[in-house]
């Protein structure tokens, strides 16, 4: 017996028989996950399949591929009876590395900004010169910057800040986002 024969009477091990699992790898908010082999009919640009797969949900996890890597494996014929015909049968496998991200912010913002409209305003502590103060932060009105796409993967929707400021001061009731 030859030693190809050899190798082709061998059964594949646990490990070999087994799906290579995926997983996720997680450092924070950053992290990278990778597929098990994959056959050629997979598309590796669905990233809802790939987190679902994971039991994540795209609103959580915004992900981009990385890398690819493509093997062929090789295993023996086999007739009817399950005897081997000395022929050898190519499979193309492949396996996915992604870059994930998870939102910092899973808060649906036209709720949020719903409830501060409807919500009234406590008194804080007065100020030294017994007026009240307030903090407001304005919206942008573009649509987010590279940066922020890059690193946390994903685009704000623009708006305008608007209130009014009169002779009796700042009128809460008015804060609104268009």
């Amino acid at each position: 017996m030859s030693l190809e024969d050899h190798y082709n009477d061998l059964e594949p091990s646990g490990d070999e028989a087994e799906e290579h699992p995926w997983r996720a790898d997680w450092e924070g908010a950053e992290g990278t996950i990778q597929t098990g082999a994959l056959p050629d009919d997979f598309d590796p640009h669905d990233f809802s399949a790939v987190l679902h797969r994971l039991g994540y949900s795209p609103d959580e996890v915004k992900m981009e591929l990385v890398s690819a890597s493509r093997w062929e494996q090789r295993t023996a014929v086999r007739d009817d009876e399950g005897r081997k015909t000395g022929e050898m049968a190519s499979t193309y496998l492949n396996a996915y590395k992604y870059k994930a991200v998870r939102n910092a912010l899973c808060v649906p913002l036209p709720a949020l900004y719903a409830e501060v409209k409807a919500s009234k305003p406590t008194k804080n502590a007065p100020s030294p010169t017994g007026r009240t103060r307030w903090h407001i932060q304005a919206s942008t009105l573009d649509n987010g910057s590279a940066w922020v796409r890059n690193k946390m993967g994903e685009d704000g929707d623009p708006a305008m800040t608007v209130f009014v400021v009169d002779q009796t001061g700042f009128d809460v009731q008015s804060f609104s986002l268009l």
